[in-house]
């Protein structure tokens, strides 16, 4: 036998293969996805049925639904082997859909759907459906990956954004899924329900999704704290944090973040002026870590946090200038607490202060603490 007429044979087998269905035609149904015989199906298909009357939803369980790859053949003729998918059936009483969904993604090949025992809720026409079966080819083309859109994702605290997984095929085709589910690392930064993801606290964490046997690569959550319009950078890890006498400034603002932090959170509901004194003194500190023998240099400019907290909590109403800083406002706690909370941190500091040991130092007058806000 020549070639082509070997590949005639093959193309009129398959199909006729195709072909081979049947109840079809019953005027109860609408639609049927993938379509009778259809060729070059996806492999992330779900098979949908619908009609235009409501299916008994008491009789479902009791449906026989079975899809099944039609494996191998024999010579032209005959086809001899079938591998059964197993997979979710649900019926979607709102469209009037009756939906399998594989629970893998289908090889290329082809396969046959059976459907039996359908039962309607009409009364003046036959209850139960007859048989409904056909075929379908799913295309050779295969999945390069499952994604989610967006791929890197920064929330604010309480706020929630949808994601939308997709697969993508090697012939860059894409597709919008269901994700089976979709998880986080840490459930205590980030509530995850359905596609819906919600910041719980600021912090940094990850986002997967399943399909199938698929499973997106993890992709990075960072969320975030706003306090009086101001981003605020993620807690740092306290032994990175400590393990030098800087520590970490993410934002690159002169005040460490945990300390910023501190600062932000402790006068979220007071006048804006304590937080700006406290950052003022966060960034003068600094300058102690990094030079503490230039204390005689830098002593001014270390004092002058507190030179403006003098004139706003008790000099300014002597120029009819509101008082705005509470009188029980002190950076002492930010600087030996907070600051410098380590022992190499103190150190630094000691240093600095017994260099100013024994010097006299006067109190600049009212204008010049003003100016040093």
């Amino acid at each position: 036998m020549s070639h082509f007429l070997q590949k005639l044979l093959l193309v009129l087998l398959l199909t006729l293969t195709l072909q081979a269905h049947s109840g079809l035609t019953q005027k109860s149904i609408t639609s049927i996805y993938p379509k009778p015989a259809s060729t070059n199906v996806i492999p992330h298909t779900d098979i949908r049925i619908k009609f235009n009357v409501q299916l008994d939803k008491s009789k479902i369980e009791k449906i026989s639904f079975k899809l099944k790859k039609i494996d191998k053949k024999i010579g032209f003729m005959f086809f001899k082997h079938y591998e059964s998918i197993d997979g979710e059936l649900r019926y979607e009483e709102g469209t009037k859909e009756l939906v399998f969904k594989p629970n893998k993604l289908l090889e290329k090949g082809i396969y046959e759907v059976s459907v039996k025992h359908l039962k309607t809720t009409q009364k003046r026409m036959r209850k139960h459906l007859k048989q409904i079966s056909f075929r379908f080819s799913v295309t050779d083309t295969l999945v390069a990956s499952l994604s989610i859109r967006p791929n890197t994702i920064d929330l604010q605290v309480d706020e929630n954004i949808s994601i939308r997984p997709y697969l993508t095929y090697s012939d860059s085709s894409s597709y919008d899924i269901e994700a089976d589910s979709c998880s986080t690392e840490d459930k205590t930064i980030l509530q995850v329900h359905n596609t819906t993801i919600t910041a719980l606290k600021d912090g940094v964490t990850t986002l997967s999704c399943k399909y199938k046997n698929l499973t997106t690569t993890n992709i990075p959550i960072s969320s975030y704290q706003i306090i009086n319009g101001h981003r605020l950078p993620p807690m740092p890890d306290e032994t990175l944090n400590n393990a030098t006498l800087l520590g970490i400034d993410s934002n690159n603002n002169g005040v460490r973040d945990d300390v910023e932090r501190w600062i932000y959170e402790k006068y979220e509901n007071k006048h804006p002026i304590h937080i700006d004194i406290a950052m003022q003194a966060g960034r003068a500190y600094k300058k102690v870590l990094e030079t503490p023998e230039r204390a005689l240099e830098i002593e001014n400019e270390v004092g002058k946090p507190s030179f403006c907290q003098l004139y706003y909590q008790y000099s300014a109403q002597y120029y009819n200038e509101p008082l705005l800083v509470e009188k029980s406002f002190n950076t002492h706690y930010l600087r030996e607490k907070v600051y410098f909370n380590t022992k190499e941190r103190m150190d630094a500091y000691l240093e600095y202060d017994s260099l100013l040991s024994g010097g006299v130092y006067t109190l600049p007058s009212d204008i010049e603490k003003k100016k040093a806000c």
